[in-house]
């Protein structure tokens, strides 16, 4: 069994507890801005559902590696120092 990967950067608007991570989308930029990730969570304390928008280069650890497991995006040509990202949606 997998062990749940937990939000660093979103916490439950609620009860403030910590979230898993369920699903994610890459949203369209509009002209030369930044893309944005719309992650949606679960909180593993009261159950509440909802979602949060981060833009992909501020994302942290813990997102950043659930984005990649998701196929959203590709970090790893910013990690070998190109400061690359890739949007992995339109690939063939």
């Amino acid at each position: 069994m997998k062990p749940i990967k937990y939000a660093q950067s979103i916490h439950c608007p609620s009860c403030e507890g910590s979230v898993k991570m369920v699903n994610g989308r890459v949203l369209q930029s509009k002209g030369r801005g930044s893309l944005q990730v719309e992650i949606d969570f679960v909180c593993v304390d009261c159950g509440q559902r909802g979602s949060a928008l981060r833009e992909e280069q501020y994302l942290p650890y813990a997102e950043r590696e659930f984005c990649q497991e998701k196929g959203l995006l590709d970090f790893a040509a910013q990690a070998k120092g190109k400061g690359v990202y890739l949007d992995l949606r339109h690939r063939k």
